[in-house]
């Protein structure tokens, strides 16, 4: 009961903060709400398996200053003071241990986080091996990639990234994974690439070229939450102002580097990929439902064996938030998919 009421009180005081401060902006009241109440939630959790972490480097160290100061309009606040002298090239492994002991030979979650590809860290999701890890016993993988936001710095105060620094980012931490995941529990040909938002662009970009082509025998399977298949599609929409005018050099629709980021352009019959699972929103951002719909087509179109699944009452915030819950329709869908497989 005690609980229980500590949990209201919580609430309350973030949605008094939220009206006070960011009431002008909807789309951020859900998200500052959501964000508090699931780290909140987070502690609370019981799982089946007990959960250890440990944070590794990729490829060559990649230093990075974020001098981000707000979390969102109306709220000022520095919000990334510990992404200072960061290596961004980095990722967390999350292991299941069940009386002490670690657990082998698992399957694996390789998660890359979304973020219109100029924010987020992989500390921000460790909620998803709250599911994946401690309900399921599965190895869970989250990383960081350079992100393209005109304020993440070098230390020479140069933009740390563009396309399509965040794509081999991508492909040099799964490379990575692949051949250590052994040491840490995980079996390196049960490997799930999943990916949410410009996450999940990431991650199909990453398997329909590199992955196909490099880790056919490692990867099991696609995962992608509302992604955007088409950059030349969305650059017309806000997105364009959003964060594809800092993630290229030159967001018009009409330029080739939009084309070569889009998963879709990629797609042909003969094409070697693994089973696929798309999910997207009744109330997605931009034209992701009508991306994901899309896609779908051209999967079919080109004998592609993939499903596609409609998340009814989902924003495109739930989608993601809600993976720490085993027992939400997102996860139960994912999770069934991977069971299959």
């Amino acid at each position: 009961m005690q609980k229980k009421s500590t949990l209201l009180i919580f609430i309350g005081i973030i949605l008094l903060a939220g009206f006070i401060f960011v009431i002008p902006n909807i789309n951020f009241l859900e998200k500052y709400v959501m964000y508090y109440f699931n780290q909140f939630a987070l502690s609370t959790i019981k799982t089946t398996y007990d959960i250890r972490k440990i944070t590794l480097p990729y490829g060559t160290e990649f230093k990075i200053f974020d001098n981000r100061k707000s979390f969102g309009k109306g709220c000022e606040f520095a919000r990334n003071e510990d992404k200072q002298n960061y290596n961004t090239r980095s990722l967390d492994i999350y292991m299941p241990y069940q009386k002490g002991q670690a657990l082998k030979n698992r399957k694996v979650i390789f998660f890359v986080h979304g973020g219109g590809w100029t924010e987020g860290y992989k500390d921000w999701y460790s909620y998803v091996a709250k599911s994946f890890t401690g309900q399921k016993g599965w190895i869970t993988v989250v990383i960081d990639y350079r992100l393209a936001s005109k304020e993440v710095l070098t230390k020479d105060k140069v933009k740390a990234a563009y396309f399509p620094d965040n794509i081999n980012d991508v492909a040099d931490a799964f490379s990575f994974v692949n051949k250590n995941i052994i040491k840490y529990g995980g079996n390196p040909n049960q490997i799930f690439v999943m990916g949410h938002s410009a996450g999940a662009n990431l991650a199909t970009l990453f398997v329909v070229t590199a992955g196909q082509e490099r880790f056919s025998k490692s990867i099991k399977g696609l995962i992608s939450i509302a992604g955007a298949y088409s950059m030349p599609d969305l650059a017309k929409t806000s997105a364009k102002e959003d964060c594809l005018n800092e993630t290229f050099l030159n967001p018009q629709p009409d330029n080739p580097q939009l084309k070569q980021a889009s998963p879709i352009s990629y797609i042909r019959k003969g094409l070697n990929l693994p089973p696929i699972l798309l999910l997207y929103g009744e109330k997605e951002i931009y034209n992701l439902d009508l991306q994901a719909k899309d896609f779908s087509k051209a999967l079919t179109d080109n004998k592609i064996k993939h499903s596609i699944y409609f998340l009814k009452d989902y924003t495109h915030d739930r989608e993601v938030s809600d993976l720490y819950d085993i027992n939400a329709e997102v996860t139960k869908q994912i999770v069934h998919f991977i069971e299959q497989h």
